[in-house]
């Protein structure tokens, strides 16, 4: 089991707004992982003192988080420019995209780090009821929608 199973949602809440969301298409930002990352913790009956912790955790990486989907934004908005131009040109494209891709390095390093500090606040049992949460979640969503495994 890793770490990176166990947070993936709060991942993917945290991340996915700086990258290519479509225009007009809300993904929960940042500010919803704390609900989330909530429910998670009284699901395994997390201590106050955990719950405290991990709070702490997603607030102080916050103003980062929300930096790099403001980045992330900009960065769609100068490609959509780029490619909307009606003389394409390539160096420019080069350059956002190695802008994007230095974004995407920068957030998920913050959101790693994220992980493994929230991760040493719970214990393994803790650690281990996620995962096999988020496994049934999975399997749920998965007869729900007719995806296969």
């Amino acid at each position: 089991m890793t770490r990176i199973t166990l947070f993936a949602p709060l991942a993917l809440a945290l991340a996915t707004p700086a990258f290519a969301s479509p225009a007009g298409h809300r993904h929960p930002g940042p500010e919803h992982a704390l609900e989330h990352a909530q429910d998670a913790l009284d699901q395994v009956d997390a201590t106050d003192a955990q719950q405290d912790s991990v709070r702490s955790i997603l607030e102080g990486a916050m103003p980062q988080l929300l930096d790099y989907r403001d980045e992330g934004r900009q960065l769609r908005d100068e490609l959509k420019g780029l490619f909307h131009a009606e003389t394409l040109d390539p160096v420019a494209i080069e350059g956002a995209r190695t802008d994007l891709v230095d974004l995407f390095d920068r957030a998920t390093s913050t959101l790693f780090g994220i992980f493994v500090d929230v991760s040493e606040v719970l214990t393994v049992e803790q650690r281990q009821e996620l995962h096999e949460v988020r496994q049934e979640r999975r399997r749920r969503w998965r007869r729900a929608f007719g995806a296969s495994d």
